[in-house]
């Protein structure tokens, strides 16, 4: 009985050191690539208003502005697969349902509306972190993403007016970002929102995360 007691604490102690250099390593993973993303966005904030104002101008000849349109879309394309983004977005100023619900575009002008699980104003506001979202009316949780936003210098992009920028990070998506690794890929680590919703997981297992 002592020696049964004594292998359980072994064992328990030895598993919560494992677990907690694994919440390590994940936060710190998380946290670097939230600061990372924010600075990749701000970074673009120049070539983004440079190529919009191209663009948009009525003194640019039209094989210019096409020479520009090919190039933009051929470095944000670029972007989007060195990093693992799902989408980049440019994002509207017209909040609904307490700041939750807004429009969006996307880079071939595609307009959508996203829903948030809080204010992404706030968000916005405070230039910090991430927020969950879906598109409108999409009820699947397993479509949900991640979104990390930065307010840019308001312009329009193909009609559609814009005050800030955002990328958005599938659940696989973020798991290449994040590129997490458990116990050798035998184990699976989970992202747990506050409500116990799984955000992501470190593989598919083929259960339901619902």
């Amino acid at each position: 009985v002592v020696y049964s007691l004594f292998a359980s604490r072994h064992i328990f102690n030895e598993s919560k050191e494992h677990l907690n250099e694994i919440y390590e390593q994940v936060n710190t993973t998380f946290s670097q690539t939230v600061d990372h993303n924010r600075k990749l966005m701000h970074s673009w904030e120049q070539y983004i208003e440079n190529s919009v104002n191209i663009l948009n101008s009525e003194t640019a000849t039209e094989t210019t502005k096409a020479e520009r349109r090919a190039e933009f879309e051929s470095f944000m394309a670029e972007q989007k697969s060195r990093w693992n983004i799902t989408d980049i977005l440019f994002i509207g100023d017209e909040y609904e349902d307490n700041e939750r619900l807004v429009q969006c575009a996307r880079l071939n002008g595609e307009t959508v509306k996203l829903r948030f699980r809080r204010s992404l104003k706030t968000l916005l506001a405070e230039d910090k972190g991430g927020v969950v979202g879906s598109v409108d009316g999409d009820e699947n949780e397993h479509n949900r993403f991640m979104m990390f936003a930065v307010p840019i210098h308001a312009n329009t992009y193909m009609g559609f007016e814009y005050t800030a920028i955002g990328i958005n990070f599938s659940a696989e998506d973020m798991q290449k970002a994040l590129d997490i690794k458990t116990f050798g890929e035998t184990g699976i680590c989970y992202l747990v929102l506050p409500d116990g919703t799984v955000l992501l997981q470190s593989r598919d297992d083929g259960n339901n995360l619902t």
